[in-house]
C-alpha cells in the first residue's frame, strides 16, 4: 500500500513567471501543463495503518461485527491496507 507521488519540472522565462500570476490555480496548472512537463522522479510513500487498528478490528470480528472500510483509494491499494488490517472479503466499488 504505496502512494506513488511523481515530481516534474518546467523551466519557464521570466516573463512567462509573470503571466502565471493572473487567474485561478486551476487556470495556471492549465497553463503549466500545455507549456510542458519533463519527468524527473517518482516518490513511493509508505502510510501504514494506525497501531491497533488491526486489533480493534480482530476484536470486533469476535464480537460478531462486520467490519466495512470505506475509502477513496484504488481498489488495489485499498485491499492491500484491508488486508493489513484483516478485513476480509472481497471490494466492492
Amino acid at each position: 500500500a504505496l502512494r506513488v507521488i511523481l515530481c516534474a519540472i518546467c523551466f519557464l522565462r521570466p516573463e512567462e513567471v509573470e503571466a502565471l500570476d493572473v487567474g485561478d490555480v486551476n487556470e495556471r496548472l492549465q497553463k503549466l501543463l500545455r507549456r510542458g512537463l519533463s519527468f524527473v522522479c517518482l516518490f513511493a510513500v509508505w502510510d501504514p495503518p494506525r497501531e491497533g487498528v488491526a486489533e480493534s478490528v480482530d476484536t470486533c470480528h469476535k464480537a460478531g461485527i462486520r467490519v466495512v472500510m470505506i475509502t477513496g483509494d484504488q481498489q488495489n491499494t485499498a485491499a492491500a491496507i484491508a488486508k493489513l488490517v484483516h478485513i476480509d472479503g472481497e471490494a466492492s466499488l
